[in-house]
């Protein structure tokens, strides 16, 4: 999404307390270290990034996962959770699932909301510039952002290091990408709520909002599948080793 689009939620905390240690936030951490941070900033493939992420560099479309009948019936044969607020299993579709409630048209926000909603337990009211709880936190190796009261989290993302992940995220969790590069220009960043995954955690599917310029509410949104955190960087494009993956949670 744009640097300067991410303006719905008044400043509430100063740089100092937007910045907390990680031993400051309680419940942390399912995801101990395995994934070296090298990993995770130079994802498997070259794709060109997510169209509302670049604004001079073109789609590409063989970046995006395309199922083929072994991968069918692999999905098929292992139990999957879901959230049931925000999508519906349908064999027909690419990830095996389809959206079936509608959510801001904007990728920071529909991933906030979706994780509110999913720990709220239901479909909470959206509006425009209105701050919604639970708040929602990206965490990184040793930091912890709200993202949901930090006016420009952008601004934040010096020298950040990829969280340490030791699988994928659960439903009603999420991923962010971040840019620490000093000279990062345009998108910067990139957010998605897992909203199923496989018990097993062998894979999950993560929202996929694109950034129109307009925040409102959207029915069709899109949804990937992913079989490691990796893939969330690589789907979209972020190859250069200035990205960091971070956890996005309640």
């Amino acid at each position: 999404m744009p640097i300067d689009s991410r303006s719905p939620h008044p400043a509430t905390l100063p740089r100092s307390a937007a910045l907390q240690p990680k031993s400051a936030i309680a419940g942390r951490s399912p995801h101990p270290a395995t994934l070296p941070r090298a990993s995770v900033a130079q994802p498997k493939s070259a794709a060109t990034p997510h169209p509302a992420h670049a604004a001079t560099l073109p789609r590409a479309s063989a970046a995006r996962w395309k199922p083929g009948p072994q991968a069918t019936v692999q999905r098929s044969a292992v139990a999957s959770s879901h959230s049931a607020l925000f999508v519906r299993k349908d064999g027909r579709g690419k990830t095996g699932f389809l959206p079936i409630e509608p959510v801001p048209e904007s990728c920071i926000e529909g991933a906030e909301f979706i994780i509110q909603c999913i720990a709220s337990g239901k479909v909470l009211p959206w509006e425009v510039n209105k701050t919604r709880k639970p708040h929602v936190f990206a965490e990184f190796d040793s930091t912890s952002l709200n993202i949901s009261t930090t006016v420009n989290v952008h601004n934040y993302f010096g020298g950040l290091k990829s969280y340490r992940f030791k699988g994928l995220p659960l439903v009603g969790e999420g991923l962010v990408i971040a840019n620490t590069g000093k000279d990062a220009k345009g998108y910067n960043m990139h957010f998605g709520a897992v909203v199923a995954r496989a018990s097993d955690g062998s894979w999950c599917v993560v929202s996929n909002v694109s950034d129109l310029g307009k925040v409102q509410l959207v029915d069709k949104w899109e949804l990937i599948y992913i079989t490691n955190v990796s893939e969330f960087m690589s789907e979209n494009g972020y190859t250069d080793p200035n990205y960091v993956l971070g956890w996005l949670h309640v």
